[in-house]
């Protein structure tokens, strides 16, 4: 495969809600925070409140604490749900203006499960980025065209198998919901089949390998008990050892693959969490092996910092 896998990162653009004029505003969401403009109904806004971020249909979607105002210009940091620019800005808290629906969103809030609250308020005071180790099954398939030992003509034989690996990820935020993913691990390729060739009735191949993987991640879920994503990329293979009765493994060194993957990540205390990942890659095709592909479920131990 020549083509290399890219993403069209989009902006996720809301229409403002139904304010007046100057209505406030969240202008700015990165790593957890977000710029304000308190512009009308809420320049009496100070430092240590609280407020919601609503949507163009008026419907509440994060809480933020507000850190530091300046005239009608404020930072404040995400606690709860998700802020996007564009979002209306509503009083939350003690306010006697606070109408029923608000004081029944406090109720639901504080019926929240602790776990997912210190989860996801961890999540937000952290810088985005989040480091962890994970095991792997693989599943490889491939499709190897060889010459029968001691004739001319040429054999096809399916060869597939299952291994193990272990990797270690490093999550670097590049923009709101969107992460870059560094991969490094040690993992092994098994595959074989029954065939013909020569006194040998299985065609085999193994190999090990430092492997190293490139992903950008897309969050499109993001809750209490949850997050998911999506993604892609491409990572490199350098085999320490290899061994196979119907592929050269002299002229084989190195590999590139691209994959797809999407995974689940599950709060634990404090900022830890357990990530779930699921990859599909493809090799490049070759003279003698095609439609290599591998399947691999991972699963581990991660932070938040």
């Amino acid at each position: 495969m020549s083509q290399h896998l890219t993403f069209l990162l989009t902006s996720l653009l809301f229409a403002l809600s139904t304010l007046p004029a100057q209505a406030a505003e969240v202008t700015q969401v990165k790593n957890g925070r977000a710029m304000l403009d308190l512009s009308g109904d809420m320049e009496s806004t100070q430092e240590g409140d609280t407020v919601f971020a609503t949507d163009a249909d008026g419907k509440r979607k994060a809480i933020l604490t507000v850190q530091k105002v300046k005239g009608t210009k404020a930072i404040a940091v995400v606690t709860k749900g998700t802020a996007e620019a564009g979002y209306g800005l509503a009083p939350r808290g003690g306010k006697k203006s606070m109408s029923r629906a608000v004081r029944a969103d406090d109720a639901q809030d504080g019926d929240e499960s602790a776990r997912g609250d210190s989860y996801y308020k961890s999540l937000r005071k952290s810088s985005g980025r989040a480091y962890g180790i994970l095991g792997g099954f693989q599943q490889t398939a491939m499709a190897v065209t060889f010459k029968t030992t001691g004739a001319t003509t040429t054999s096809t034989a399916n060869l597939k198998g299952s291994s193990f690996g272990v990797t270690g990820f490093y999550d670097h935020p590049l923009a709101s919901r969107f992460f870059f993913r560094g991969i490094v691990g040690y993992e092994q390729l098994s595959a074989s089949a029954s065939c013909v060739n020569g006194n040998d009735t299985t065609c085999s191949f193994t190999a090990s390998a430092l492997s190293f993987y490139g992903q950008a991640k897309y969050n499109y879920m993001e809750s209490n008990s949850m997050r998911g994503w999506l993604g892609a990329g491409f990572g490199f293979l350098y085999f320490m050892g290899k061994s196979s009765n119907v592929i050269d493994t002299a002229q084989l060194s190195s590999n590139q693959i691209y994959q797809l993957a999407t995974g689940l990540e599950f709060p634990l205390r404090g900022k830890a969490f357990i990530p779930v990942t699921l990859e599909y890659g493809m090799y490049p095709a070759s003279d003698t092996v095609k439609n290599a592909s591998a399947m691999v479920l991972r699963a581990g131990y991660a932070w938040n910092f």
